[in-house]
């Protein structure tokens, strides 16, 4: 059987996003205010998300305790 038990060796590619899009669409993309993803994206100064980056931020910031 040809090609059996053998890996391929292509790179998985993940889209990203521009910060402003993610802020300009994030209550269809996440459900959450442009607010609340700005404060998941605080002190993060990268111009570009993947999403499922960004969905784990966003709910890491909503669990945080505030003090």
């Amino acid at each position: 059987m040809a090609g059996r038990g053998k890996k391929n060796n292509v790179a998985t590619i993940i889209p990203v996003y521009p910060r402003e899009e993610l802020l300009a669409k994030s209550e269809a993309l996440f459900g959450v205010k442009p607010e609340v993803l700005h404060g998941a994206l605080h002190g993060d100064v990268r111009a570009e998300f993947p999403l499922e980056e960004v969905k784990s931020m966003i709910k890491s910031f909503l669990k945080r305790r505030i003090s």
